[in-house]
């Protein structure tokens, strides 16, 4: 069976974008608590200095992909 490109494409953003937020949660110098904090603090220069960059790129790239 032969998947759709739309199919396959939407699975790699997907992938992706969790590999590159998973980075992001990583390089955290804190703990991370989704009761305390928000998920926009791993691109948070601030808060993230290191892996900030993980999350904002992948944010960014599955925004142009969608």
């Amino acid at each position: 069976m032969k998947w759709p490109i739309d199919s396959v494409a939407g699975a790699v953003v997907i992938v992706l974008y969790c590999v590159l937020t998973s980075s992001s949660w990583a390089l955290l110098p804190t703990t991370y608590n989704p009761i305390t904090n928000w998920l926009s603090d791993l691109g948070n220069s601030s808060y993230n200095p290191t892996g900030a960059i993980f999350y904002n790129l992948g944010c960014t790239l599955t925004g142009i992909a969608l």
